[in-house]
């Protein structure tokens, strides 16, 4: 699909790993909470992780002692938002490692609650079965696209089901049963493909409803 006239870049090819996605995939399920979808996490909790705010920890959290202790050494400088990079980053080390991860925990002494190990067992076995599968997923992904909104959106909801492209570069690759990721987040399987002469014999043959939800003419579009 063309857009003012400029094709699109051609789609990455390179083999997905997980640090390069994995922030985008948290925010991605964080944000579908927040905006009501089923997924058992409260809207408000997902909310304050997604919460951006450029804030470092405040020297009068620290010690007054004016030699420094490794344990305020840990927080000094440390951003605190938005939180749910610093869930990426321990949910990849905890996927990579096998074990849960936490980055004080050789420094400060945490006195668990024995009532949270049954949760905490629960939580490393299922991260233990589903981080590999995701790791073998983003094996499988040929392709990385980018796609702007409301179309994301419209993928995500079912509502877009085709993708159309100019036919140029790595998109002459593309075949059914590829497995494409939109904005590094959203996993969707080619189910076949199919090539035109001009943008507008595509929206033609393919409905303006499948191409681009919302707009009510080609003129428009």
């Amino acid at each position: 699909m063309e857009e003012n006239g400029v094709s699109p870049p051609s789609p990455e090819v390179s083999p997905v790993q997980l640090s390069g996605c994995i922030e985008d995939l948290v925010k991605f399920v964080l944000q579908c909470a927040v905006n009501g979808d089923d997924l058992r996490l409260s809207a408000e909790f997902c909310s304050g992780l997604l919460k951006d705010e450029d804030k470092v920890v405040d020297d009068s959290v620290r010690s007054s002692n004016s030699q420094s202790s490794p344990q305020s050494d840990l927080s000094e400088g440390v951003r605190l938002y938005p939180l749910y990079k610093h869930l990426a980053s321990a949910l990849k080390h905890w996927i990579v490692s096998g074990s849960f991860f936490s980055p004080c925990e050789n420094a400060l002494s945490i006195c668990e609650d024995d009532s949270l190990k049954p949760i905490k067992d629960k939580w490393n076995e299922l991260v233990s079965q589903k981080g590999p599968e995701l790791v073998t997923m983003l094996k499988s992904v040929k392709f990385r696209l980018h796609v702007q909104e409301p179309f994301f959106s419209q993928l995500k909801d079912g509502q877009k089901t085709i993708e159309g492209r100019c036919a140029t570069g790595d998109y002459t690759l593309m075949q059914s049963g590829d497995l494409i990721l939109f904005n590094n987040c959203l996993m969707l399987e080619v189910q076949d493909v199919h090539h035109y002469a001009s943008f507008v014999e595509m929206l033609e043959a393919e409905s303006l409803e499948k191409v681009l939800p919302g707009v009510l003419s080609i003129e428009e579009a």
